[in-house]
């Protein structure tokens, strides 16, 4: 999960909320940021992930640990995997926007 880790570990890092008011804020600093080639290998990742089907709390680790992400869901009323999904759906929009008509 090269590409993934390195976007959510890098900007949803402890202090993420000194950057962003809320994780779709920071998402839109992360479509700014990076280049629309990681972002694409960065959505592969996490629809691989998502086809998956962890339990939430195996979710919880990955997301954590594997991915050194420091958001949590649940303090934004969302479960990980509603989370994860929202990421994804805003990559997938962010992706096809950038493409050139």
């Amino acid at each position: 999960m090269g590409d993934l880790q390195q976007i959510l570990g890098c900007y949803f890092h402890q202090d993420w909320m000194s950057d962003a008011d809320t994780w779709e804020e920071q998402l839109e600093n992360i479509a700014r940021e990076e280049a629309p080639v990681r972002l694409q290998r960065a959505l592969h990742e996490l629809e691989d992930l998502l086809l998956r089907k962890l339990s939430e709390q195996d979710l919880v680790s990955v997301v954590s640990r594997d991915l050194s992400c420091d958001f949590y869901p649940p303090g934004a009323g969302l479960s990980y995997v509603a989370w994860l999904e929202g990421v994804r759906d805003f990559l997938r929009r962010t992706i096809s926007q950038a493409k050139p008509l």
